[in-house]
């Protein structure tokens, strides 16, 4: 069993729209790659709190996979590679890591 967990900062504006509507068409993006991946052993998603510190990542993914080839094959899906080209277009960083359970 493999983990992959993503982080994305956005930028305060990007794509003609603020952070928070940006987030929020990343959570809708996180919901269909739910829904539409079936490599998706188990799936969350979250969006940093408001309480929490300002600087922290705004939106992560932690994801359970099957292998490291699952994982090839979660990356090619549309529903990821749409959430992905969002994220990659209006964040200013991303971290990510993929760990065997």
């Amino acid at each position: 069993m493999l983990r992959h967990i993503v982080m994305y900062r956005f930028l305060p504006e990007a794509g003609g729209r603020t952070r928070e509507e940006n987030l929020a068409e990343a959570v809708a993006l996180a919901q269909r790659m739910e829904k539409e991946i079936p490599q998706l052993r188990a799936f969350q998603y979250g969006v940093n709190s408001r309480q929490a510190n300002a600087g922290n990542y705004d939106i992560t993914l932690v994801c359970d996979l099957d292998s490291f080839e699952a994982l090839a094959e979660y990356k090619q899906n549309p529903a990821h590679k749409a959430f992905g080209t969002l994220c990659h277009a209006v964040s200013s960083d991303r971290a990510a890591i993929d760990f065997e359970l």
